[in-house]
């Protein structure tokens, strides 16, 4: 009976020492599941109001553009060029172009027209002001 009682003990004193070490690998690898905590995080969009500035101007095309009712009616067909033009980091409308392929009075009306207005809120992304180049698509539809 002694050999079995030695037995059972060395058996419970190895398990004993065998868990002792595997808790000792469990926190050697990290925190245990019950002490882990998760930091959720939002990927956060620049803030920018490129829109709003984008808007205003296309406002001030449009007013204008009501302004040339009499030269409008004088087309027979479509008429379809872009803008393009870059706004500095100090508000400076700049390099105001429209496309190569149209040459109508409109277009160049429509690039005095923004070059007579010189400057806008300049475009700020995450709280900087940065240039920005932007292009403007112009149809207009004899109807």
């Amino acid at each position: 009976m002694k050999k079995h009682t030695i037995f059972t003990l060395s058996l419970v004193a190895c398990m004993a020492l065998s868990l002792s070490s595997v808790t000792a690998q469990v926190l050697a690898q990290g925190p245990m599941v019950g002490e882990l905590t998760v930091k959720k995080t939002t990927p956060t969009l620049p803030t920018t109001n490129e829109q709003e500035v984008l808007s205003d101007i296309t406002k001030h095309i449009g007013k204008t553009i009501d302004d040339f009712s009499d030269l409008l009616a004088f087309y027979n067909t479509d008429v379809e060029f872009v803008l393009s033009f870059q706004i500095s980091k100090s508000g400076k409308i700049e390099q105001i172009t429209s496309s190569g392929s149209c040459k109508s009075p409109i277009a160049a009306a429509l690039v005095k027209d923004l070059e007579d207005l010189g400057k806008v809120r300049p475009v700020v992304r995450d709280g900087v002001a940065i240039e920005r180049q932007f292009r403007i698509p112009v149809r207009f539809e004899k109807s």
